[in-house]
C-alpha cells in the first residue's frame, strides 16, 4: 500500500510530504517513526491512506529527551 507521510510544524502545518510504500500499517508506522526521529526540525508526522489519517505521532516537548505521543485511528 502507498501511504502519504506528512511532516508537520508546531501549528500542524505540513512542512514536508513523502510517500511510503509498505505491506502493512505497522511497517509504514515504523518507517514514519524513524523518519521523524531523523528530522528534528519537524514536530509531528501523520500517515494517510487515501482520505483517512491512519496514524499520528507528535513530539512531547515536556521532556528533556523528546518522548513521543502516539495515536492510531480505530476502524
Amino acid at each position: 500500500m502507498l501511504y502519504r507521510c506528512c511532516f508537520l510544524d508546531a501549528n500542524d502545518g505540513i512542512e514536508a510530504l513523502e510517500v511510503i510504500e509498505a505491506d502493512t500499517l505497522t511497517d509504514a508506522i515504523d518507517d514514519a517513526k524513524a523518519m521523524l526521529k531523523s528530522r528534528p526540525q519537524h514536530e509531528a508526522v501523520e500517515l494517510w491512506l487515501n482520505s483517512k489519517c491512519a496514524f499520528r505521532e507528535a513530539r512531547d516537548k515536556g521532556e528533556e529527551e523528546r518522548l513521543l505521543r502516539t495515536w492510531r485511528s480505530v476502524g
